[in-house]
């Protein structure tokens, strides 16, 4: 009997989308056999991309479906099945660890597709080299191709990541690459929740959250339109001001503070405190400064001004006032 190269191909595609049927079905035994051995791993490589894409599509499914497992708390002994997984996933992560310029270069001498170089991408597990990579193929791509549209909603996306996890510096230095609406988005991201870095915070370890480096924000806010935010450029000036004006007394001993601090704490701010020129860091603050007045309103906004309720306007007497006389001319 002859095989049907239609069915066989229904059935070749029914294969490759099996780890998703199992997980819509509520299967979470046998979806999670199938990464028992390496036969899955071994059917889902795909030959013409050089990938694992697949397979990482099915060590989703299968994460996601124990997840809701979990939930319903339907699980006696989870901890085998999570290991097995995070070592995969681990295991695909760390294979894709490259450095952005090799993976832009790659896809310029076509030697991967843009579509791979997106995949491997979205499953690096730092949002800084995320951002990272996603501007150098931003850069790669031709402005008209259909992938660049999904590079920049991803770089977007990433400005909505937690406060701990927000890329600032990262987003910022490839802001350029984005659309207006995009840029607008990034920057009042930033804004709202990043902290733009000095060197007294530096010295008594103020820095908690997103940082990003005047120098990165005053380059963008000369050099991009939609970077001209009120807020963005009032936090700028306001963290150079302060640079300016904070005394720069030693910092206090643990005895003097009262509060103990390991070692290890003491230890990184004496190499900062050891690499920090104050002098020096007030004269680039003041320069930054400089840079960034030009952007900085001029003075008040010149909108009509407002009259006292019982300031008069000229013409208009009040009842009760006298008539003022108009002074008479001589005849002529």
């Amino acid at each position: 009997m002859e095989e049907d190269p239609d069915v066989l191909a229904e059935l070749a595609e029914l294969a490759q989308g099996l780890a998703g049927y199992l997980r819509e079905a509520d299967q979470v035994d046998r979806l999670l056999s199938l990464f028992h051995d390496d036969r899955r791993l071994a059917r889902r490589f795909d030959p013409a991309q050089g990938s694992w894409d697949g397979y990482q599509e099915d060590v989703e499914a299968a994460w996601e479906a124990l997840d809701r497992r979990l939930a319903a708390a339907g699980v006696d002994d989870p901890i085998p099945d999570l290991v097995r997984l995070a070592l995969v996933r681990a295991t695909l992560s760390s294979a894709e660890d490259l450095p952005p310029a090799l993976i832009a270069a790659a896809v310029r001498t076509s030697a991967w597709t843009p579509e791979r170089a997106a995949s491997t991408i979205g499953r690096h597990p730092s949002p800084d080299h995320r951002a990272e990579l996603l501007y150098e193929l931003l850069r790669a791509v031709r402005p008209g191709d259909d992938l660049r549209q999904a590079l920049t909603t991803q770089v977007a996306e990433l400005a909505f990541l937690p406060a701990a996890d927000l890329p600032a510096e990262a987003l910022l230095t490839g802001l350029g690459l984005l659309t207006p609406a995009e840029r607008i988005t990034v920057v009042d991201r930033i804004a709202a929740v990043a902290v733009v870095l000095s060197s007294m915070a530096l010295l008594q370890g103020r820095l908690r959250g997103p940082q990003v480096s005047p120098e990165t924000a005053v380059h963008v806010v000369e050099t991009i339109a939609e970077a001209r935010r009120p807020r963005f450029i009032a936090n700028v000036a306001a963290a150079l001001l302060r640079e300016l004006e904070e005394p720069r007394g030693a910092r206090p001993t643990r005895e003097e503070s009262g509060v103990w601090r390991p070692l290890m704490d003491l230890q990184q701010e004496d190499a900062i405190a050891a690499a920090i020129d104050p002098d020096r860091a007030r004269m680039q603050a003041a320069a930054l400064l400089e840079r960034l007045f030009g952007f900085l309103p001029t003075g008040p906004l010149r909108d009509r001004p407002q009259r006292s309720s019982r300031t008069p306007r000229p013409g208009i007497r009040r009842p009760g006032t006298p008539r003022t006389p108009k002074p008479r001319t001589a005849a002529a």
